[in-house]
């Protein structure tokens, strides 16, 4: 598998200065290069970002612990980062993170 495809952006987000990071199939250590290199380009480009996750199947350490420093960093910049289409077991994975979507109960 290229691991450019399971990671894209698009620019044409719905919201206007929002682009959207795509992230499909499985996201491991073998794509984490590719998932940094994009992540620095659109801390530097982008206004705010969307991440879909709705066609990721799975994330492991390397993908969640790029996850977590691209919304630091993000946040140190004052732009946003919404995670959004997380279901089934990488919701829990990514919950257990501390990148849930805060609706779950304490």
């Amino acid at each position: 598998m290229r691991t450019e495809a399971c990671i894209r952006v698009s620019e044409s987000d719905p919201a206007p200065g929002w682009n959207r990071l795509i992230l499909s199939d499985r996201i491991t250590v073998e794509s984490a290069q590719c998932f940094l290199e994009t992540a620095k380009v659109l801390v530097d480009k982008a206004k705010h970002v969307t991440i879909s996750c709705e066609q990721a199947e799975y994330m492991d350490l390397s993908a969640i612990q790029i996850l977590l420093a691209f919304g630091r960093e993000l946040a140190q910049r004052g732009k946003q980062c919404e995670i959004e289409g997380v279901t089934g077991p990488l919701a829990e994975t990514l919950n257990l993170a501390g990148l849930g979507n805060g609706n779950s109960e304490s």
